[in-house]
């Protein structure tokens, strides 16, 4: 907690390593984490991707599905026209996130966050890939606002080919889009810019971190 508002950052999760006894802790840690903040009674959430270069990004939606709604949350635009709609489905004891009606990633059944409760996300230049896939349903949501400055701009959903050398050939076949269908292309811009809004420039969540003093700020803590 930072000043009455739960805060907690979404770290990169590699394709590469740990499978899914990896993602599945990351799951349980994410969701067990807001759990606790959600104890607390926070008047908003900020979840910080400054650093989250990329990876598995259906995992990462999992781990904070209890800050989301119901619903589309982002979509792939394919070459032909048509979408694929990214979405967190909720069942009695648990729910998913799917792209379409294909089942992803598991997610508990946790706490939620209060309706209307704002929700404030911090981006920068290294907030890559599948970090930017993340930020795009954080900001499905409403009230919710983002802080930063501009992302890298990777996105693309991909596909992984295995050549016989065992060489890895990554292949962009779509792009991605916001719940309402809008292209997205190259960088997202925050809602709100914000100079020496790095990490780098922060030392951390403390009094250097501008683009958290603006999320605090909007949040109202």
């Amino acid at each position: 907690m930072i000043e009455g508002a739960a805060y907690l950052t979404l770290p990169t999760l590699s394709r590469r390593s740990g499978g899914p006894l990896l993602a599945h802790r990351y799951i349980t840690a994410g969701s067990r984490l807001i759990d606790e903040l959600a104890a607390a009674g926070p008047q908003g959430w900020i979840v910080d991707l400054r650093e989250n270069t990329g990876g598995n990004m259906w995992p990462m939606i999992a781990a904070i599905a209890g800050l989301l709604d119901r619903g589309v949350l982002g979509r792939f635009l394919l070459p032909d026209g048509r979408s694929q709609a990214w979405r967190l489905r909720r069942g009695y004891a648990s729910g998913y996130v799917s792209l379409n009606r294909r089942p992803m990633a598991r997610v508990p059944h946790r706490a939620q966050r209060r309706r209307g409760a704002p929700l404030a996300a911090l981006a920068s230049a290294r907030t890559a890939s599948a970090g930017e896939a993340a930020l795009i349903a954080l900001r499905s949501q409403s009230p919710s606002r983002t802080f930063g400055t501009p992302t890298a701009g990777m996105t693309t959903g991909n596909i992984t080919h295995f050549l016989p050398d065992g060489t890895r050939l990554m292949i962009s076949v779509s792009h991605y889009a916001d719940a309402e269908g809008r292209l997205i292309r190259g960088r997202i811009e925050p809602d709100e810019v914000v100079a020496g809004g790095e990490v780098g420039d922060a030392g951390g969540p403390g009094g250097g971190d501008s683009a958290l003093k603006q999320a605090l700020a909007w949040i109202g803590a």
